[in-house]
């Protein structure tokens, strides 16, 4: 639950999400969800654990949410996934597809944690 307000909290404080008392608390949760979605590039990124040839991943927060998804996270075009380079510290930076290598991290999906922050969760 303290994820659903954090998120809805973010949407009206933030965006100015304007709520309808007289919807449901799981429509006023995905209304906030999309609001974060579309004004929000990220706010920080986080390593997701990846497997089946990059067709599952698995991630938490240090706050007891989990997320796992199925399905194809990558293109087969190099040109058409988004990389960034681990500059150390928690920090990484965005590069350019044909700058990437073997070390460089790959865009994998998003998803917000229970602070309400959007995550761009990024593997190997």
């Amino acid at each position: 639950m303290k994820r659903v307000f954090n998120i809805i909290e973010r949407a009206i404080n933030e965006f100015d999400m304007d709520v309808d008392m007289s919807d449901s608390l799981q429509d006023i949760f995905d209304q906030a969800q999309n609001t974060i979605y579309d004004n929000v590039e990220y706010d920080y990124i986080s390593e997701c654990e990846s497997s089946n040839h990059h067709e599952h991943i698995s991630w938490s927060d240090d706050n007891g949410f989990s997320y796992e998804a199925d399905g194809q996270f990558l293109s087969g075009d190099d040109r058409h996934n988004t990389y960034f380079r681990y500059k150390g510290n928690g920090e990484y930076e965005k590069i350019e597809w044909f700058e990437h290598d073997e070390n460089d991290y790959v865009l994998m999906d998003y998803v917000i944690d229970t602070d309400g922050k959007k995550v761009a969760l990024v593997s190997l």
